[in-house]
């Protein structure tokens, strides 16, 4: 695929992550110390951070998303869409996106949709914004 977009631009980027990690080391038990210690080596991670069972990854999008508004100073009324891209989506149905939207307070006539990919979903995502 090939495209050009005129006059885009990415104005801000905010990130939420959840407050407890799990070191991959704790998992040799459960794997095998070997195979731990090799995907460890291969990908260079060494922990990752795990959501808790009352967190949604609608809650780490809207605290992002809050803090990013403010930051840029932007009201939700001036939003004219929300693209949600991942893996692990609150539920089927509703939409994710649909979720954000109302605890955004973003406009009901902005287009809300959600995209399920992995690695490629953060360009597909930019790409569907534009």
């Amino acid at each position: 695929m090939k495209a050009r977009f005129d006059n885009i631009s990415i104005k801000g980027i905010a990130a939420g992550i959840p407050r407890e990690s799990l070191d991959l080391d704790s998992l040799g038990e459960l794997f095998g110390e070997e195979e731990v210690k090799r995907i460890i080596a291969s990908t260079g991670i060494a922990k990752v951070r795990v959501a808790g069972t009352d967190q949604c990854t609608s809650d780490l999008c809207a605290a992002a998303a809050k803090r990013l508004l403010t930051e840029l100073d932007v009201g939700p009324w001036t939003i004219d869409g929300i693209v949600f891209v991942s893996q692990t989506p609150d539920y089927i149905l509703p939409s994710t996106s649909s979720l954000l939207q109302h605890r955004l307070g973003l406009p009901i006539t902005a287009v809300a949709f959600d995209m399920h990919h992995g690695c490629s979903g953060y360009v597909y995502g930019l790409y569907q914004a534009a």
